[in-house]
This record gives structure tokens, C-alpha cells and sequence, in this order.
């Protein structure tokens, strides 16, 4: 059963399971705005089926499960500190969403994650991904700075030095390296994955739900950790007030290596 009202994002539910799959391949499976919004629907939509027990989320193609946020729609988000706050505020919402679903959540991933792209999939219960593929956070490469929320994603799954490399540096590393810090729960060939998710949701399946789902709750909700407001803050001020995301922005709408100063 697909679902056809959905324009950037395509449902589909059978045998307990919903595939939901993100459908720009012409932009790289970039995470608009409207993606964010439809990722919600879909997953509502998911849940309002008594019969799905599991719901799988990619990517179409096999080039990039997603691009992370859509560079055309960031111009404007970032304008500034209040609107990249409430920017960000709109996609933890589906984070939240995500995280809070009666559903496990596979990410399974047939290409790169960079970005928006990894935070999705690390806000989703489990990360299946094609060996070759490539992750990572190029924020110092453009001169912005990821949510409070973001941050969190990350730090649930790796070591705050693990994540200051990454974040530092904006190097990417393939999924069998993710997989030994955490970031990937099972790297697999590429002519494997959709064999290796499809095994994973059935054993999902076959569960008893209300088990699957207190679990997740459980562990959500005893690894959670309290913000810090006034650091959250001074980092919104800094990084949305500064030259240096301008520079950045621009750098990659001319395809140029970008030039900071550190203000």
C-alpha cells in the first residue's frame, strides 16, 4: 500500500513493515524544509497503521541516503540568530518525532550521509549502512554550527573527543570506521543492505510491540541529558551573527574554497 499525497517523500506499508524513503535524487535527497515536514506526515501516518511494527527510512538512489539541509533554503534561515534558532527548532521537531515514535526506526543507508543527512540517521534507533559510504559534519568547512539537539545526537553515540575530531576537522570516514565508534550499528557490502535491513525489521516484526516499544522509551529516555541555555546562546549569537557563515554561504554559491577569519 503506498501513500500518494506525499510529494518529497514516498510511504509504502506492507507486512508490518513501513518503508519511508526520502525522494529528491535530483538535489541529493537534501532535507528541505518540506522533507522535514513530510518525514513527519509519513511517520504519522506510519503509526496510525495498527498493523506496522517496524518502519525503515532511506534514501532514493544509491549515490546519497541524504545531503543534510538544503543549502538553497539556508540564505534565509540564517539570517539571524532568532531565525536560525527557529529553523533549527523546526527540524528537531522531527528528531523529536523520530525519537519518540511508537516505531523502531532503521536507517538504512545506501549512500553518503554528510551532515543533516547523519543526524537523521542517528536520530533513528538503529543505522544499517553500504560499507563504502561516507559520514560526517562539515560545519567548520562552512562556518555554521550544529543545534544543541544536534550535538546530543552525536554525543549519545560517541566520545566528546570523537566528536571534536569530526566537527573540527569536517573529515568524512567510511562506514566501517563509523561502525567501531558507534555511529553505524551494522556496515554491510552494498549488494547486502536490503537484504541485511529486511532480516533486521522481520526479527523486528516478530516481537511483541509493547515490549519494542517501552524499551525504546526507556532508553531514550535514560539517556537523555539536560541543556545548557546560556551556552546554547552565546553559540546561537556567535556563529549567526558572524562574518564567517556568510563567507561560507557564499563560498559554496560559487563554488569556491571559502576564506575565514574567525569573526
Amino acid at each position: 500500500m503506498e501513500h500518494n499525497a506525499l510529494e518529497t517523500v514516498v510511504l509504502s506499508i506492507s507486512e508490518g513493515i513501513a518503508r519511508i524513503s526520502i525522494n529528491r535524487p535530483e538535489k541529493r535527497n537534501a532535507l528541505s524544509l518540506q522533507v522535514v515536514r513530510e518525514l513527519q506526515v509519513a511517520l504519522f501516518l506510519a503509526e496510525k497503521n495498527a498493523s506496522v511494527r517496524v518502519a525503515i527510512l532511506s534514501g532514493t538512489g544509491t549515490r546519497v541516503f541524504a545531503a543534510g539541509a538544503d543549502l538553497d533554503e539556508l540564505p534565509e534561515a540564517f539570517t539571524t540568530p532568532q531565525t536560525a534558532m527557529a529553523y533549527d527548532q523546526l527540524v528537531n521537531q522531527l528528531y523529536r518525532a523520530l525519537q519518540t515514535s511508537r516505531l523502531p526506526i532503521i536507517a538504512s543507508m545506501a549512500g553518503h550521509a554528510i551532515g543533516g543527512g547523519c543526524l537523521l540517521a542517528l536520530a533513528c534507533d538503529l543505522r544499517i549502512a553500504a560499507s563504502h559510504i561516507k559520514i560526517g559534519f562539515p560545519v567548520a568547512r562552512i562556518g555554521l554550527m550544529l543545534s544543541p539537539k544536534e550535538h546530543q545526537l552525536i554525543l549519545d553515540q560517541i566520545t566528546p573527543s570523537q566528536a571534536r575530531l569530526l566537527m573540527f576537522t569536517g573529515r568524512r570516514i567510511d562506514a566501517k570506521e563509523a561502525q567501531t565508534w558507534g555511529l553505524i550499528d551494522i556496515a554491510v557490502a552494498d549488494t547486502e543492505l536490503e537484504a541485511a535491513t529486511a532480516q533486521v525489521a522481520a526479527e523486528i516484526v516478530i516481537g511483541a510491540p509493547l515490549a519494542i516499544r517501552v524499551t525504546k522509551s526507556l532508553v531514550q529516555a535514560l539517556s537523555s541529558h539536560k541543556e545548557a541555555e546560556r551556552s546554547i546562546s552565546e553559540a546561537y549569537e556567535t556563529i549567526y551573527t558572524s562574518a564567517d557563515l556568510k563567507e561560507g554561504l557564499k563560498a559554496i554559491e560559487e563554488k569556491r574554497i571559502p576564506k575565514f577569519f574567525g569573526v
